[in-house]
This record gives structure tokens, sequence and C-alpha cells, in this order.
């Protein structure tokens, strides 16, 4: 699939010759022993195709781990606690494009357990355009911003600083066209004006 390579368990119907995609989808791979040794470069998705296109609930998700901490036998299974960095993407699909919330966010594990969050994001899509309000946080800023139902740019896109409330930046648009940007750092505020 693209550049990864890993098990992958589906449904297909013979097309003129060819496979089409057809029912439960999931594809994965991870190496214990990479893992153990130098990190694994874990990935795993999971979703439904109909009649070649992905449909339904769909779930990716990407690491990069190191094993680390202590190892637990549990119910005839080793446990290995990890760190690294998990990647999640989730949301719909209709006739193979995001379709509705999807939220993607990064996890940050230590000991085997979420230590922070340092990314996340929600986007509305319909019909793979996005729509609608939309939010990205990562450590350092919040942005907020709007797009048209055509997936233009519209209004004001703030962006917060979580250490200074009084640190912004607004980003006007106009349908798609950037006409402004004020940014607020110590009390003033300059404006840079019309971007053709």
């Amino acid at each position: 699939m693209g550049s990864f390579a890993g098990n992958a368990s589906f449904d297909f119907d013979l097309v003129d010759g060819d496979t089409l995609l057809n029912g439960p989808f999931q594809m994965q791979q991870s190496e214990l022993d990479q893992l153990l040794t130098k990190g694994d470069k874990f990935f795993f998705c999971r979703g439904q195709f109909f009649k070649g296109q992905a449909v339904g609930s769909w779930s990716f998700r990407f690491g990069d781990f190191k094993a680390e901490g202590a190892t637990n036998l549990e119910s005839y299974q080793y446990q290995v606690e990890v760190i690294g960095d998990l990647h999640t993407a989730e949301g719909n699909m209709i006739a193979g494009k995001p379709h509705g919330n999807w939220e993607h966010r990064v996890d940050h594990i230590k000991n085997g357990r979420i230590d922070n969050v340092p990314f996340k994001s929600v986007i509305n899509f319909n019909n793979g355009v996005p729509i609608q309000n939309f939010r990205i946080d990562n450590e350092d800023y919040s942005l907020m911003g709007r797009f048209l139902r055509d997936g233009l740019a519209h209004d004001v896109w703030s962006l917060f600083s979580n250490q200074d409330l009084t640190d912004t930046e607004s980003w006007i648009f106009n349908e798609g066209h950037l006409k402004q940007i004020l940014i607020s750092r110590n009390g003033q505020t300059d404006t840079i004006d019309e971007y053709k």
C-alpha cells in the first residue's frame, strides 16, 4: 500500500480479471525483534471497502517505538512498555473521500502510557473538502478558523500562544484570499495588508 508493506486481510471481487476490494480491510506491520533492539516503525489501518471505494469508519495509526522499562507476563503473553510517538487519524469515508469529523492526534508514549499530546486537530469534511470550523493544537499554539463549503479559507483564522494569551495572530481571509494579518506581541499590534 504505497510505501507501506505488511500483513493485510481483505475481501475482494474479481471483476474483468482485476481484483476489486469489497468488504472489511485491515493492514499492519510491526516487528518485535526490531522493537527490542533498535526500535520499530509500526503501522495499522482498518476500514471497509464497497466496490473498490473506501466507506464507513477508518482508523490509521503510525508509530515509532522503542522498548523501555519493565516487561510483564499476563495471560501467557509478554507485555513490553514502549516509548515513542503514535500518530492516529480516525474518521468516516464516503466514496473514497473523508466525510464528517476527522481527528488527527499525536500521543507521546512513555513507560507504556500517554505522557502528553503534542498535536491534535479536528477538521470536518464534506465529500473530501474541508468545511466549517476547525481547530489545531500543539504544545505551544492553538489555531482556529473556518472554511467555506467549497473548502476556501474564510473569515478570521486566529493563532493563540498557550504560554502568553496576549500573543496572537489573526489571518483575515475573504473567499480564499488572504487580505490582512494582525500580529499582537507585548501589547503592540502590527498589521500586514492586502496580499495579492
